[in-house]
């Protein structure tokens, strides 16, 4: 494989093992060079990837640590989704076309898979995805960049997500797809701020909860 393949593999192996790591935790290229059974070069690629996402910071002559998510981030994360996620969502409501609804529905099917496996990492993917399919048609890339930014850092805490994932939350995701394909504004526009609210304040409860243990 080429050195750029051999990079992306890294990229995603490591990103899906820091997304069961507490954050803040030490990180080392060769470690994980060794473990991954890949030459240092495309995994210390992957790191400079990672720390360029924000997910990893590096500190000099000591090496790579997982980037700290503490409240004032969470809250900061879903101040950018509310505002970008719903503003996508009124520019292109009316232009939502079968190929989206069913993307959706795809992607809803296979987070339900995922909720069974008890895959954290895989579950906060197509999430990813679900949510980024309105912004993807708005084609804004600066607002696509920042989505992508925000979930890059979302995803160092994804570990912690799946246990906050219940059947009212996963519902409301098809009850997003039901009111965005009758072109209701109103009715999607409501479930998406209350389905992003409602995330952030299970995950602040679960962090508080943590860190008062």
């Amino acid at each position: 494989m080429s050195r750029k393949v051999l990079s992306n593999v890294a990229y995603k192996a490591i990103k899906e093992r820091i997304s069961k790591m507490p954050s803040g935790s030490y990180l080392s290229a060769r470690q994980c060079a060794l473990e991954l059974d890949i030459s240092y070069t495309p995994v210390r690629e992957a790191f400079l990837r990672l720390q360029k996402e924000g997910i990893l910071r590096q500190v000099p002559n000591v090496g790579f640590f997982i980037q700290s998510v503490d409240l004032t981030d969470i809250f900061q994360i879903f101040q950018v989704r509310e505002c970008i996620e719903i503003f996508a969502l009124e520019k292109v409501i009316g232009k939502l076309k079968d190929t989206h609804f069913s993307k959706m529905q795809k992607l809803c099917e296979e987070e339900e898979i995922s909720r069974q496996k008890e895959d954290s990492y895989r579950y906060a993917e197509l999430d990813a995805a679900f949510h980024r399919i309105p912004l993807e048609l708005l084609g804004n890339k600066h607002i696509l960049l920042m989505y992508d930014n925000v979930r890059a850092q979302y995803q160092i805490i994804s570990g912690q997500l799946l246990p906050l994932i219940d059947d009212d939350i996963q519902r409301e995701h098809w009850q997003f797809i039901e009111a965005s394909k009758k072109c209701n504004v109103q009715a999607a526009r409501e479930i998406l701020l209350h389905h992003i609210q409602e995330t952030k304040q299970r995950i602040i409860n679960n962090y508080i909860h943590d860190n008062l243990e």
